[in-house]
């Protein structure tokens, strides 16, 4: 989604090569050594950050330092924070994936928060006037979040409760006022297992929150 994102604002000033391949879940992706040779001779590299791509943290940092200029998208918006229900997790890779939500797409005002900064890195990086291509984007995700807002006005007020795969919609339930009762994995890392504890506390909320609908991840 990030890749569309930066070419939907770089248009034809850019080639955008996306790294994690379509449908491969970030959390689990490993950068080859192809990988890190692509990213080393791009103009620049845009990442989602908050650890969000874990297998490339370490690669990202390695570029960066050899000289890429590195966008980091979760620098340039408003982070969330867990919430209750939600839960942080540590792992053995040794990165803490902590309280900040790197899950920013799945709300389209948070996208449309990116839009200028990015334009403004990628332009200067181009050296190319991107404020049109912004505004058309920042435009579109207005329309999105208001076309959101008709099919969520559906849902009863205080019925939209909702149990994710990981804790992975907390910007969608934020801005269209949605309960988070809990994750099949508490954790903001699809990387993470989840316990029999962990597995008979949630079945709990769904009986006591009436919960009818589990959204699953891809894989």
């Amino acid at each position: 989604i990030l890749g569309d994102v930066v070419g939907q604002i770089a248009g034809d000033a850019a080639t955008v090569e996306v790294v994690i391949p379509n449908g491969q879940d970030p959390h689990e992706f490993s950068a080859s050594a192809h990988d890190i040779e692509q990213m080393r001779d791009a103009t620049m590299v845009v990442a989602n950050g908050l650890d969000l791509e874990e297998g490339l943290v370490d690669a990202i940092d390695q570029v960066e330092s050899d000289g890429v200029p590195v966008f980091r998208a979760t620098d340039h918006v408003t982070v969330r924070h867990l919430g209750e229900g939600e839960a942080a997790e540590s792992h053995e890779d040794g990165h803490e994936h902590g309280g900040d939500d790197p899950h920013i797409w799945t709300d389209p005002l948070t996208l449309a928060e990116l839009a200028p900064a990015l334009g403004d890195a990628l332009g200067a990086a181009l050296a190319v006037d991107l404020s049109a291509r912004v505004d058309a984007f920042v435009e579109e995700m207005g329309a999105l979040d208001t076309e959101v807002r008709d099919i969520m006005s559906a849902v009863p007020p205080g019925r939209c409760t909702l149990v994710t795969g990981h804790d992975s919609l907390g910007y969608f339930a934020d801005r269209y006022g949605c309960t988070i009762v809990g994750a099949i994995v508490p954790s903001l890392s699809s990387n993470a297992e989840a316990s029999a504890k962990d597995l008979a506390d949630l079945a709990d909320a769904i009986d006591e929150t009436g919960a009818s609908a589990i959204f699953t991840e891809v894989g």
